[in-house]
């Protein structure tokens, strides 16, 4: 798609566009109906594009027809997410009442729709949560498992460990039915792309169940995008209503700059300031965002590109791996690992027992350890429960994680969940079957 077209159409879903709307609706007529859905969904603005469709087909009768004719197929295509967040505010009451003490977050779009005009604007599609430790995460976990929430095959639960010990992670939880709103929770510093670390300092000390801080809600938010390597329409919007109202900006490049972002930060906001009607307040604020920074050879696209992804998460992880380790060697064995991590894909395999292969490795920031729960896997292919597992030894991998060592390797038990953990989706299979008759202590 020509770049002027492209622009044209997420345009349509822009708080602050240059192009004007007859431009953008010239263009949706010529690429047609479902293509230009397509490319709204794709850019996850999908609530302002209808909200400004409506306007455009009062104030242009002769447009109205076909404008509604796309508002209303953006509304179909969008509807399960919607059914599925109005869930949210019931889910989230349910877990601060069960845990009102716990150091909890709001995140990404659960925080970002308070930013709008107003929040029913923002495109929201998980509920995002996150806490300052491990632990308090777990505590989240918990409670969802008891509102029958369960874990996705396609994104488990994940562990990984600073060069100082603590742990840090992310576990996703789907609702109990297709009506419920997706949870992630997010714990310590925010993994970027293959070995990254983002810190939320301002909001170490915010009280429960509020939302991040706005610098942090940003640096997180751009995070997420660099993590996709695409730039889109929503994160546009994020970055404007941000840009007004007293921005940290120095806080916000100090912290992109550890988490070695500040390229990709520069490109998104080239697309941001070639997107956007700003304001001169806002002009300036970006300004002092992005002066001086190089960008990453990433703009403005029609849908992600995975080639691209693989060479972007490589090279930043040389550079994030250079600064963890200040070892050049390292690093440069870190971006291979990672460019083989982000081609090979998330195929589950079955493999013969071997207790090195099953044992947990080393937990590093660019380590890491998937926890795909028993039950799923045995699902997966298609085995029953074995006899019981031979526990030869047990410790704690964290206050809420034990570890269960045996002849084939480890097995991670939360409570009543047993985990077996995995680098490379290849699970042994006698931890697959093998059945942990003990009760949790």
């Amino acid at each position: 798609m020509e770049p002027e077209m492209l622009s044209a159409i997420v345009s349509i879903g822009l708080l602050q566009p240059r192009v004007p709307i007859e431009l953008s609706i010239d263009a949706m007529r010529q690429l047609g109906v479902d293509a230009t859905v397509d490319v709204i969904c794709k850019h996850k603005v999908t609530r302002l594009a209808r909200w400004r469709l409506s306007k455009a087909a009062a104030e242009r009768p002769m447009d109205a027809d076909f404008v509604r004719s796309v508002s209303s197929a953006v509304g179909a295509r969008r509807s399960v997410l919607d059914r599925r967040f109005r869930s949210a505010g019931g889910t989230l009451t349910a877990l601060s009442t069960a845990l009102p003490d716990t150091p909890v977050r709001l995140m990404k779009g659960l925080a970002a729709q308070r930013w709008y005009p107003e929040e029913s604007l923002r495109d929201v599609g998980d509920a995002d949560l996150w806490t300052p430790d491990l632990e308090s995460g777990w505590k989240v976990v918990g409670a969802l498992r008891s509102l029958g929430y369960i874990y996705e095959a396609g994104e488990l639960p994940w562990v990984k460990g600073d060069l100082r010990g603590n742990l840090f992670g992310q576990m996703r939880l789907l609702g109990p039915d297709e009506e419920s709103i997706s949870v992630d929770v997010h714990t310590g510093p925010y993994s970027i792309r293959y070995c990254g670390l983002l810190h939320f300092r301002k909001s170490m000390s915010s009280a429960p169940w509020q939302p991040l801080a706005l610098e942090d809600n940003l640096c997180a938010v751009i995070g997420n995008i660099a993590g996709d390597c695409f730039i889109d329409g929503k994160t546009v919007n994020d970055c404007i209503v941000t840009l007004t109202g007293g921005l940290d900006t120095e806080y916000v490049r100090s912290r992109i700059e550890e988490a070695d972002l500040s390229g990709f930060m520069a490109a998104l906001f080239e697309v941001v300031g070639q997107l956007s009607d700003l304001t001169p307040e806002q002009a300036a604020t970006l300004d002092r965002l992005g002066r001086d920074l190089e960008p990453e050879g990433i703009g403005l696209s029609q849908a992600p590109d995975p080639e691209l992804r693989i060479e972007l998460v490589a090279a930043h992880a040389e550079k994030a791996g250079l600064r963890l380790t200040d070892d050049q060697d390292l690093a440069g064995e870190i971006s291979t690992h990672a460019r083989s991590a982000y081609s090979n894909g998330t195929r589950y395999r079955l493999m013969r027992d071997s207790p090195t292969r099953g044992q947990l490795p080393e937990l590093k920031p660019w380590t890491c350890v998937r926890l795909a729960p028993q039950e799923l896997l045995r699902a997966a292919f298609r085995r029953s429960r074995g006899e019981s597992y031979l526990i030869e030894r047990r410790f704690q991998l964290s206050e809420s994680l034990e570890v269960l060592r045996g002849p084939s390797g480890d097995l991670v038990r939360f409570d009543e969940d047993v985990f077996v953990p995995t680098v490379d989706y290849s699970f042994p299979v006698g931890l697959v079957e093998g059945q942990v008759t003990e009760r949790p202590t």
